[in-house]
């Protein structure tokens, strides 16, 4: 698509007003509603999170909507012993792109702040050992209400996204972040990126509610 002339002259907005189709053997532009005289012309590039943006394209977009948060490595070493059954079940690994140099995991954070259904199973294929129950929750069969299962599910997910949280708070804490190269774009693109990292994870925690000792203890104290 950068080869194409006109076309790689087209910037990227994720509300975009053209769509690019091949058609035989040309490339088409057609209008997605009506469009001003003067307007810029913009289409949406991908549907991925800005990880990929940094990499791929060297900025990260500011009104992303296919942001995540990447909690694999978290989940891959609880889930390790439910490796064999995942992988049968189409729930494990992820996929890498060689040619940038970039995971594209498995095991997010939506940019809204709810965990993947992936996310969900990796996780519940460690808590749930019986085979029918398992085979509820992968069907979307199963009663969440009043399930230890998901409790327990919940508090995993706020240990990992706590433990999310502190690590970008670190980051856009250190003291390097006051000297004069916060203004280099390297140091900027990679606020931004953690930034909307602890955005997803401070959302989530928000989405999970409180632990389950401190939700009993308001319960009783009303």
């Amino acid at each position: 698509m950068t080869l194409a002339p006109l076309i790689d002259m087209i910037n990227h907005s994720s509300d975009e007003n053209v769509t690019i189709d091949r058609v035989e053997d040309a490339l088409e532009i057609r209008a997605t509603r009506e469009i001003q005289v003067g307007e810029e012309l913009n289409f949406s590039y991908h549907s991925r999170p800005s990880r990929f943006w940094l990499v791929e394209y060297g900025f990260i977009p500011d009104d992303n909507v296919y942001d995540d948060l990447d909690i694999s490595p978290e989940i891959e070493e609880i889930a390790l012993d439910r490796k064999e059954w995942l992988t049968n079940e189409d729930y494990w690994g992820f996929h890498h792109f060689l040619l940038i140099g970039i995971d594209d995991r498995e095991y997010t954070i939506t940019s809204d702040g709810f965990p993947s259904f992936r996310t969900e199973v990796a996780i519940m294929s460690t808590l749930i050992f019986d085979e029918g129950e398992l085979r509820k929750f992968l069907e979307g069969n199963y009663h969440y209400e009043g399930s230890k299962a998901v409790e327990e599910m919940q508090d995993i997910l706020r240990k990992i996204l706590n433990a999310k949280v502190e690590e970008c708070r670190r980051f856009l804490s250190e003291p390097i972040r006051r000297l004069v190269i916060e203004s280099h774009p390297h140091v900027m693109l990679a606020t931004k990126l953690w930034t909307g990292e602890l955005d997803i994870a401070t959302a989530a925690l928000i989405n999970l509610g409180p632990p389950r000792d401190e939700h009993h203890t308001e319960n009783t104290s009303r």
